[in-house]
């Protein structure tokens, strides 16, 4: 068991050659001793691992024989945190179907299980993944559901998640006053909470709905905040979500190079990390490339784009760091941040 947990711990910190090694040795011996509850953790534990560096292929096998493991056992705790990696994986594929799948035999799981307070988080990804289906209604009211129990059981973080939730729902209905209603509110609890990665999202979010709203200056701080965030934390899937932002705001602007730059450094760090661009997120991104190539044609777009390509997470971040950017804006008064512009809350 301490082979498996310190496999795990090493390979959270990145070194996933080592964490392999432990967790191979610890599934090993689990298996040496009959103990298929053993073998079933460290073969789930080796699947996170694999998720964490981006090998979603290997991540999907040893999960799923994490699963087959837990389910021999007759352990349904152990079913659940496999099946909800399972589900991640699925999302992060594009998989929505085979996802709502996954998430729904968890949902069931925890129900048989009496776990009221991991509930509300199953019904938010339910919700999350009908959004992504364009099924806009059912997402509001798994959404619903959710946000209902949370409040009742007190538990703020699965609030603030169904929060959020239901305004990508309304935003995607075009009511983008609640949609930044109900970011704001989430995105004060995140701030309280002090959980920088959610932070980095939810002002990302709330940017795409300033933008829609037509206050660019607000949106450009939201992407700009949840940028800096996300390059601190190297958290390349939130880095690439900024950026995205960003791209839709410079091509609001006309800044339409920008914008092809911002969107292939996107494309490049999703490419890297096996995250595809999101089915409702693609109409962002295609809505800044519509824009683009209107202004530049399709050859010059091309161009800027596969110079963002070959940008590191790094240097996309500088070449989106507030003094590049306002040097290359200098004298320009479509790019100009009027001062006082904020990312509320």
């Amino acid at each position: 068991m301490c082979e498996a947990i310190l496999g795990l711990a090493v390979g959270l910190s990145g070194d996933f050659g080592r964490a392999g090694e432990l967790l191979d040795a610890a599934g090993a011996r689990f298996g040496q001793l009959g103990d298929e509850w053993g073998a079933a953790l460290a073969a789930m534990l080796l699947g996170l691992v694999s998720a964490v560096a981006a090998q979603p292929a290997r991540a999907v096998a040893l999960t799923r024989r994490g699963l087959d493991g837990f389910r021999a056992a007759g352990d349904q705790w152990g079913q659940t945190m496999a099946l909800e990696l399972l589900g991640l994986l699925a999302r992060r594929q594009g998989a929505y179907d085979d996802a709502i799948t996954v998430y729904e035999e968890a949902l069931g799981v925890v129900r048989d299980l009496g776990l009221r307070d991991e509930t509300p988080f199953l019904l938010a990804d339910l919700g999350d993944l009908h959004i992504q289906l364009g099924d806009f209604e059912a997402a509001a009211v798994f959404h619903k559901e959710a946000l209902d129990l949370a409040q009742e059981l007190g538990t703020r973080d699965a609030a603030a998640l169904a929060r959020k939730g239901l305004a990508e729902a309304a935003r995607r209905q075009g009511d983008y006053s609640r949609a930044r209603e109900l970011h704001q509110a989430a995105l004060a609890f995140y701030r309280e909470a002090g959980v920088a990665g959610d932070i980095a999202h939810s002002l990302a979010s709330l940017g795409y709905v300033e933008e829609l709203r037509g206050d660019l200056a607000a949106a450009e701080v939201c992407h700009r905040e949840s940028l800096r965030l996300a390059g601190s934390l190297a958290d390349e899937n939130s880095l690439a979500f900024a950026l995205e932002g960003l791209a839709c705001v410079a091509a609001a602007r006309r800044q339409s190079q920008r914008a092809a730059v911002l969107l292939g450094a996107a494309e490049s760090i999703r490419a890297r990390t096996g995250s595809r661009l999101p089915l409702q997120e693609r109409a962002d991104a295609e809505r800044a490339v519509a824009a683009a190539v209107s202004e530049l044609g399709r050859e010059a777009f091309d161009l800027a784009l596969d110079r963002g390509r070959r940008m590191s997470p790094q240097e996309a971040a500088a070449y989106e760091s507030p003094d590049a950017a306002g040097l290359r804006r200098a004298g320009t008064s479509p790019g100009a941040r009027p001062s006082g512009a904020r990312c509320s809350p």
